[in-house]
C-alpha cells in the first residue's frame, strides 16, 4: 500500500460497502444483517466484494490526523447529477496511471461514501486526481450536505 495518499486522489479498493435491494419490496438497505421496512430479513455481507475506484476526501494533510471518506466512483450512468451524485468529466481529472481504460468520465456517488482509515485502502496504485477546483467544491459541498444534513 502506498504510504501517503492525498485529498482528491483516485485509487482502486478491493472491497467497498454498497447498498443492495431488499429481495421482497425492492427498497435499498445498507450492507449488514438487516430487516427491511416490509419486515423481510436480508442476510447480506458487511462488505460487498467489488473492485471499485474511489475518490479520497481527506480533511487534513494526512488521513490519520483527520476525518477521511472514500467516495465511490461509477462509470455507469456517468452524467447523472443530483443532490448526492456529481459527474466528473475527463477534463476534471489528471490521470496518472498508464492504462487508458481508466480514462473515462465517472460519477461521484456521495450517498455511498464511507469513513476510512489507512487500513481500508488495500491499493498501491493511484489512478489519478481530481484537479478542477469548481468540481472539487461541488463534491465537497454535496459531501457536507450528506454528512450533516442527512438523506432528505
Amino acid at each position: 500500500m502506498s504510504a501517503y495518499f492525498e485529498k482528491w486522489d483516485i485509487i482502486y479498493t478491493a472491497k467497498f460497502p454498497e447498498s443492495v435491494q431488499c429481495q421482497v419490496c425492492r427498497n435499498y438497505v445498507m450492507p449488514c444483517v438487516s430487516k427491511c421496512n416490509c419486515g423481510h430479513e436480508n442476510n447480506i455481507s458487511n462488505i460487498v466484494n467489488k473492485i471499485r475506484p474511489v475518490l479520497l476526501w481527506i480533511d487534513k494533510l494526512n488521513w490519520f490526523e483527520s476525518m477521511a471518506f472514500a467516495i465511490p466512483l461509477s462509470t455507469t450512468n456517468s452524467m447523472l447529477e443530483n443532490k448526492f451524485n456529481e459527474p466528473i468529466e475527463i477534463k476534471d481529472f489528471n490521470f496518472i496511471h498508464t492504462n487508458k481504460d481508466y480514462f473515462r468520465p465517472m460519477r461521484a456517488m456521495i450517498h455511498q461514501s464511507t469513513r476510512i482509515d489507512g487500513n481500508a485502502l488495500p491499493s498501491n496504485e493511484i489512478i489519478g486526481k481530481v484537479t478542477d477546483n469548481v468540481k472539487k467544491e461541488k463534491i465537497e459541498n454535496k459531501l457536507f450536505s450528506w454528512i450533516f444534513g442527512g438523506s432528505d
